[in-house]
């Protein structure tokens, strides 16, 4: 084999890698959500949606994080929950917004993950102290938890930007 003949050869097998690379990109941009590269595939990643865990109390509030695989922001409230478990009892549901039935959420909080609500209020995003976390899950607890301030929507605010510049490029 010459070495241009192997120049060859390597360069259409990097443009081959190179051509599923971004059609795998391109196929995650469309359908909103992350692909990995498996051999010739391109294929999405595992839904985390799914009960985290239970509490034995009947009447015990479920958190729901909104999150999505990798999220490591997620993990470390995950963590913050989790340590307070046994002293305030309550069921943690994951919501992976990249799945194709939760399109509503990822449209909302697709910038601001993790999200997290009591019930089916808004609560908190990003970061949860262990203070904040004792101060809802007790409010949860004793019935007197009241949605917070400052629920994301990534969504409402594109479609704001987006009809704002419709109007500045008209006048």
């Amino acid at each position: 084999m010459t070495t241009e003949s192997f120049r060859g050869k390597l360069s259409l097998g990097f443009l081959a890698i190179l051509v599923m690379t971004l059609q795998c990109i391109a196929f995650s941009i469309q359908t909103r959500g992350p692909r990995l590269m498996m051999g010739r595939f391109c294929r999405q990643m595992a839904s985390v949606t799914g009960t985290i865990y239970s509490s034995d109390e009947v009447d015990a509030p479920t958190v729901r994080l909104f999150t999505k695989e990798g999220c490591t922001l997620c993990d470390k409230v995950k963590d913050v929950l989790t340590d307070l478990r046994t002293e305030y009892p309550h069921n943690l549901e994951a919501v992976d917004i990249t799945d194709d039935e939760h399109a509503d959420w990822f449209s909302k909080y697709k910038y601001d993950i993790p999200v997290l609500h009591v019930g089916s209020e808004y609560w908190a995003k990003h970061r949860i102290s262990e203070r904040d976390a004792r101060d809802g899950l007790n409010e949860a607890k004793t019935g007197t938890f009241l949605a917070r301030t400052g629920e994301p929507d990534a969504g409402e605010m594109e479609r704001k930007q987006a009809e704002r510049l419709a109007n500045e490029s008209s006048n």
